[in-house]
């Protein structure tokens, strides 16, 4: 313990050596004739020393020597509560809603960490998205599409084809921030700096080196990444 409880034993004995030096200086006669008025004022002025030394003790100990708690259960729960408030710690083994949702809510933060689960289900909602567009506006384009004046299938673009290749490039418009977002933030997980990612721009093995990068496992030392 922090505090010593020395003292409690020695306030506590205060009364019995009182005791033997009033017995030893006081005449027997003047005892009787005086024992009860002195006893009384002996006695309650001995308890009330204790009392009051026995509490400011235990005030002190309480205040610096608390009781003893599980150290492992503490630390999990104050680990627990990290995790929880850190938003920008990745999610490992992500789900695709969680991982849509944090791309979304997160369309222009540059800061924080994603794990490879979050990266590639948004890279898979990419392709299927842009692969189903394509296609669908291709089976349109030769469906409805007319015949020119030398009666070949005319190559103006329909309607219907148009229309579906609109929706697509505004999707690519709206996604850009948040997929240079994303891929700051892949980078982050591995320990890298997010300016890494400009080695985009080389031809062809700029995109190589960050698809290989994508593929790594998240670092913890990735962590310095995060907002303070």
């Amino acid at each position: 313990m922090l505090c010593s409880w020395d003292s409690l034993f020695d306030m506590a004995e205060f009364r019995s050596t009182h005791a033997v030096h009033r017995e030893g200086s006081v005449s027997s006669a003047t005892r009787l004739s005086t024992s009860s008025a002195v006893d009384t004022f002996f006695d309650t002025r001995a308890s009330a020393i204790v009392t009051a030394t026995i509490v400011s003790e235990y005030s002190v100990c309480m205040t610096h020597d608390p009781m003893p708690t599980n150290g492992t259960s503490t630390q999990e729960e104050s680990t627990g509560r990290t995790t929880t408030r850190n938003t920008d710690a990745p999610i490992l083994g992500a789900t695709p809603g969680a991982a849509v949702g944090r791309y979304f809510r997160k369309y222009a933060v540059f800061s924080g960490r994603a794990s490879r689960s979050e990266y590639w289900w948004i890279a898979l909602l990419s392709l299927v998205i842009y692969g189903v567009g394509g296609a669908l506006a291709g089976v349109i384009q030769a469906a409805t599409a007319g015949t020119n004046a030398y009666g070949d299938v005319s190559d103006e673009t329909t309607f219907g084809a148009g229309l579906i290749g609109s929706l697509l490039f505004l999707y690519f418009l709206a996604t850009i921030l948040p997929n240079i977002g994303l891929g700051v933030r892949r980078l982050h997980d591995v320990s890298l700096s997010g300016w890494v990612i400009l080695i985009g721009i080389v031809p062809f093995f700029g995109s190589l080196i960050l698809f290989v990068l994508s593929l790594l496992a998240s670092n913890p030392s990735g962590q310095r990444f995060d907002r303070r």
